[in-house]
Parts: C-alpha cells; sequence; structure tokens
C-alpha cells in the first residue's frame, strides 16, 4: 500500500497540472480517467486527499469539482 502522504502529494501534482492555464488537461478529463482507474487507485486517491487537512474535501473527485 502507498503511504497516503505520498498520494497526497500525487493528487496535489494533478492537481497543478488541471489548474495550469496553460495545461490543455481539464478536470473533467481527468474526472473521466478516474472513472475508468482501478478501484485501488481510486481508494489510494480519497485516502491521500480525507488525510489533507488543508481543505473541506474527502475524496478525490469532490476535490476536483
Amino acid at each position: 500500500m502507498i503511504p497516503p502522504h505520498v498520494m497526497t502529494y500525487a493528487v496535489k501534482f494533478l492537481w497543478d497540472i488541471v489548474e495550469d492555464p496553460l495545461q490543455n488537461f481539464a478536470k473533467e478529463h481527468l474526472k473521466e480517467h478516474l472513472k475508468k482507474a482501478p478501484k485501488e487507485l481510486v481508494d489510494a486517491f480519497d485516502q491521500g486527499v480525507d488525510v489533507d487537512k488543508s481543505h473541506d474535501k474527502k475524496n478525490i473527485l469532490d476535490w476536483l469539482s
């Protein structure tokens, strides 16, 4: 199992890509890929989001909304 702090870093990395106005990588595109991703990966991302108390989100899809 990947430690939650590593998954938190990975989620923040994805967020930076999504929020960068110079990237052609929309939130909706990422959301569609997450829906196709293995449940274990999404669960790990969700745990990474949940342990990060710098926001009020509980899972990756909420965080990208």
